[in-house]
């Protein structure tokens, strides 16, 4: 995950007015401006002990970004997860082994989640309705209010537990469809990421650190508000509009994650809050802040 850390103007091009009606231009923190030798810097986020910078220059006109990539938690491609997805209906025996560099946790896996890791980081995928007698019992069950006492819920808890004792909860996407996408959004509420597919829905918000993605027709998450990504397939057959195969129908190298992230910035004088990387309010008040982000529908 990247975020600008920094904003760099040269002196020569930028007085502090240029800089600031910039950073204003594309919703950029300019409550500080740090004057150098030969730079103005608009710091953006404190920096974090442990990750990586990198400086890119605008052309030529005389600004540069400084950005920040975390080594913690993780997006995913929307290829992968679908391939997880997938795997996820296997029993633990049958599961794919590997996906696109992630290896399967079999200590961790079982019929109904699977866990799959990779460098440090892993994703939690929790499997959907199959079709059984108990899938639908519990469809019920989450109908009623009661999904929490189900055995699916409990069994689920404890595999998302034994991720994040294992590889910590801010190293870990949650992820899950249909039913699995209540699990997820459930139980993957401490971790990095939540990234929901054609999730079951009874007019709920997506969470704070939660991506969706469902089609437009599709019968199970049509109650579902403030989808992040909204796919038309072109069909009308709701088993088509259900099926995680709408990540097949997102541009190709899609990543997916990062969801709202809400951090101090200027030495405690701002809290900025993200949706996708994109700055969409500060405030110094923390709770303000993203009061303000859901008023504006994120």
């Amino acid at each position: 995950m990247s975020n600008i850390q920094s904003v760099l103007f040269d002196k020569n091009k930028f007085s502090i007015e240029d800089a600031v009606h910039f950073l204003d231009e594309h919703n950029l923190n300019h409550s500080k401006i740090d004057v150098t030798k030969n730079k103005l810097r608009a710091r953006q986020v404190d920096p974090i002990k442990g990750d990586k910078y990198r400086t890119k220059k605008l052309g030529d006109s005389g600004i540069e970004f400084i950005f920040e990539y975390s080594k913690k938690g993780g997006k995913i491609s929307a290829n992968s997860l679908n391939k997880m997805i997938k795997s996820s209906y296997k029993s633990r025996k049958d599961a794919d082994p590997e996906i696109d560099g992630y290896k399967l946790d079999t200590a961790l896996s079982t019929k109904k989640a699977k866990v799959y890791s990779k460098d440090g980081k892993a994703v939690v995928v929790h499997r959907g309705t199959t079709g059984t007698l108990s899938d639908w019992a519990n469809n019920a069950a989450y109908l009623t209010g009661l999904y929490k006492y189900t055995d699916r819920y409990k069994k689920g808890k404890e595999v998302q537990e034994g991720a994040e004792k294992k590889y910590g909860a801010e190293n870990i996407d949650t992820t899950g469809h249909s039913q699995g996408a209540v699990l997820a959004r459930e139980l993957g509420k401490n971790t990095k990421n939540i990234i929901t597919v054609n999730p079951a829905s009874l007019f709920q918000k997506k969470a704070d650190n939660e991506t969706v993605v469902r089609s437009s027709l599709d019968p199970v998450s049509f109650l579902q508000q403030h989808a992040t990504h909204t796919i038309n397939t072109g069909s009308l057959n709701p088993l088509t509009n259900h099926s995680s195969d709408i990540l097949n129908k997102l541009p190709e190298g899609t990543i997916l994650g990062s969801g709202i992230t809400i951090r101090k910035v200027h030495k405690s004088t701002k809290y900025v809050v993200k949706h996708l990387g994109k700055i969409i309010s500060t405030h110094k008040n923390k709770d303000l802040a993203h009061k303000k982000a859901k008023s504006l529908n994120y």
